[in-house]
């Protein structure tokens, strides 16, 4: 349980640098 809660406090972490990059890659692809 210890280990999949750290892999999904992780995935949050990811989820919030790569919200802005995706965010910017769609505003200058369209």
């Amino acid at each position: 349980m210890k280990v999949v809660r750290s892999i999904f406090n992780g995935f949050r972490i990811l989820s919030k640098i790569f919200k802005p990059i995706l965010k910017a890659l769609s505003k200058s692809k369209f």
